[in-house]
């Protein structure tokens, strides 16, 4: 049996822009990302004569992308400030 290594490569993407507004945080983003998978080819021998695995090298990439806005809006507490963040994305 040969060893054999997967390597992968990955990226992400962001942009974000936050307009001023008095009474919420808006801001709009887009992502994207990529991932790609490189696979060696593999092989096998029997000293029998039976079943060996055998395959070839193969690159697979995996892409997505990301539209959204998130929210926030800020309350004083007696001791701190209370922000719950809240994503709203469309994803592909």
């Amino acid at each position: 049996m040969v060893a054999s290594h997967v390597y992968r490569a990955s990226q992400h993407i962001e942009r974000r822009w936050r307009p001023f507004t008095p009474w919420m945080g808006i801001t709009p983003y887009a992502a994207g990302q990529f991932t790609t998978f490189d696979l060696p080819a593999y092989a096998e021998q029997a000293l029998s004569g039976t079943f060996a695995l055998s395959y070839g090298a193969k690159s697979v990439t995996a892409s997505r992308s990301e539209l959204g806005v998130r929210t926030d809006k800020s309350w004083a507490m007696t001791d701190a400030i209370f922000t719950p963040a809240r994503p709203l994305c469309l994803g592909a």
